[in-house]
C-alpha cells in the first residue's frame, strides 16, 4: 500500500490574515484607530468576531478587557483586510468626538 502525499507550496504565512495586507491600508486603519476611543475599538472588534462565529465572539470577549487601547491598534491586523476596508468606511468620516 502506498500513500500519495500532495504538496502545495504555498507557504503558510500567506493563507494568514496578518500577511494579507496592503501597507498603506494598514496605516491608514491604524491611523484611523489612534484618534477613536478605547470603547469605539471594542465594539469594533467584538462585532467583527461576532460575525466569525460565537465561539470566537466569547473567546474575544473574555480577553479584550485585559487589552490597551494601543494593543487593540496592534491586533488589527489579525482580522485580515477585509474587516480593514469595513473599519475604514465606518470611522473614515468621523470625527473623534463629533458623531
Amino acid at each position: 500500500m502506498s500513500i500519495s502525499i500532495k504538496k502545495n507550496n504555498t507557504k503558510v504565512k500567506d493563507t494568514m490574515a496578518e500577511h494579507q495586507w496592503d501597507s498603506a491600508q494598514l496605516t491608514a486603519v491604524r491611523a484611523l484607530a489612534g484618534r477613536l476611543t478605547r470603547s469605539e475599538l471594542i465594539l469594533f472588534w467584538l462585532s467583527e468576531m461576532a460575525q466569525v462565529s460565537e465561539e470566537r465572539f466569547n473567546e474575544w470577549l473574555s480577553d479584550i478587557s485585559k487589552f490597551s487601547k494601543q494593543e487593540l491598534i496592534d491586533i488589527i491586523h489579525e482580522l485580515g483586510p477585509e474587516a480593514g476596508e469595513r473599519f475604514i468606511q465606518k470611522f473614515s468620516g468621523e470625527k473623534k468626538g463629533v458623531r
